[in-house]
């Protein structure tokens, strides 16, 4: 009678660990999820920036703002906004 005791509460035990394991997991797949949701959306934000700026910087070159004034204005680096002057003139270039 004991043995059989023993082994019932085994295989409770052995139920209680496996629908522990489930539980844990399942906790951590959504907690997961969510930090993998939150990181996502403040990087798809900064990308939504970056481009948006870029985006405003090749307007105002196009119509003729100097790169000094479009750097100021959007915070890009003089660098970057010359190159983004260089790509619209090769542009502009190549299409004629």
């Amino acid at each position: 009678w004991e043995m059989i005791l023993r082994r019932e509460v085994k295989i409770e035990k052995e139920k209680a660990l496996e629908k522990g394991l489930e539980k844990g997991k399942n906790l951590g797949l959504e907690e997961g999820k969510t930090i993998g949701l939150e990181e996502g959306r403040t990087i798809g934000l900064k990308e939504g920036r970056k481009n948006a700026l870029l985006e405003t910087a090749m307007l105002l070159l196009e119509n003729g703002a100097e790169v000094e004034l479009v750097a100021k204005s959007t915070n890009l680096p003089l660098k970057q906004v010359k190159s983004l002057k260089k790509s619209l003139a090769k542009q502009k270039k190549d299409s004629i």
